[in-house]
């Protein structure tokens, strides 16, 4: 199921959820960084995706994590339409990245973290198939690796096994 956190104020960006698990805070290590708030903790929240439900988890921040207006005080199953408020940054889970009739709830089109509007990705091509590969145009092209004589292989009877003291029952 596609999701995504669609910000309820301005100067924040949509967050796709794709990945299992998707660390929020304030720290520049995090999947998700929320540098403008002073509310947000560190290491603020997670999002979790187990099948096609999505879970999100305080991780002991300060200022708590809100989902429908109630602080979480455990896991927390997320379903569309939910709004989520993590610090004082409040965003609604969507299917789309911007809600239905293409503007952001301020008003305008969704922003990126400075403030410019960001280009729309162009689908990527799928990959090819085909691999390219050299064939020489005859054998006396393709140099042969030197391995050392060629020993044959002769069959083995008891006088050529040594037993070591290892091998002994006694």
């Amino acid at each position: 199921m596609a999701a995504f956190l669609v910000p309820l104020d301005p100067g924040h960006s949509a967050v796709p959820l794709e990945k299992t698990i998707l660390l929020i805070g304030r720290q520049s290590d995090c999947d998700v960084t929320l540098t403008r708030s002073k509310k947000v903790s560190r290491r603020h929240c997670c999002i979790a995706q187990v099948n096609s439900q999505f879970l999100i988890r305080d991780l002991g921040s300060t200022n708590g994590v809100f989902v429908n207006g109630s602080r979480i005080a455990a896991e927390t199953r997320l379903r569309l339409g939910d709004e989520v408020t993590i610090g004082d940054v409040r965003f609604r889970i969507e299917s789309q990245p911007v809600p239905s009739g293409g503007k952001s709830p301020a008003g305008g089109a969704v922003k990126g973290p400075t403030g410019n509007k960001r280009p729309r990705p162009k689908p990527a091509a799928p990959p090819s198939l085909e691999i390219p590969v050299a064939i020489p145009e005859s054998d006396d092209a393709v140099p042969i690796a030197d391995s050392g004589p060629i020993v044959p292989y002769v069959e083995l009877d008891s006088s050529d096994i040594v037993p070591l003291s290892s091998d002994s029952v006694f």
